[in-house]
């Protein structure tokens, strides 16, 4: 998915792609945090956060590994962002392993959701 739009195959409409793996974050965890801690240390949150607002329509942020956080679905700003209550305009990809090997990604922008399975080698 990254790789696609890295290449302008997909999601053109979206500047920013933020691929951020969900395994070890805690569930009361800010964004801003975990983007900096996996992907752009030294950056101040205050400056990413108000970025983050400023461009929200122009980002997608791809939630990797989201069945193995059970906490971070249940509360916080990362449970808010999925739901639309944060960053409502960004597209939001989230991905999560399924018994069968299959994917489910759901994305959301502006607030509408779409489901679609795809099965990994298949």
């Amino acid at each position: 998915m990254a790789l696609d739009w890295a290449e302008g195959n997909e999601f053109q409409q979206s500047d920013l792609l933020f691929a951020l793996n969900l395994r070890n974050v805690s569930g009361g965890a800010q964004l801003a945090d975990v983007i900096i801690d996996q992907l752009l240390p030294g950056i101040k949150k205050e400056d990413l956060e108000r970025d983050l607002t400023a461009m929200e329509d122009k980002i997608m942020i791809v939630l990797d590994v989201i069945d193995e956080s059970q906490e971070v679905v249940r509360k916080g700003q990362i449970y808010d962002l999925i739901h639309g209550d944060y960053l409502p305009n960004a597209t939001v990809v989230v991905n999560a392993m399924t018994s069968g090997g299959c994917r489910n990604i759901g994305r959301s922008a502006d607030q509408h959701y779409k489901l679609q399975s795809k099965c990994i080698g298949g």
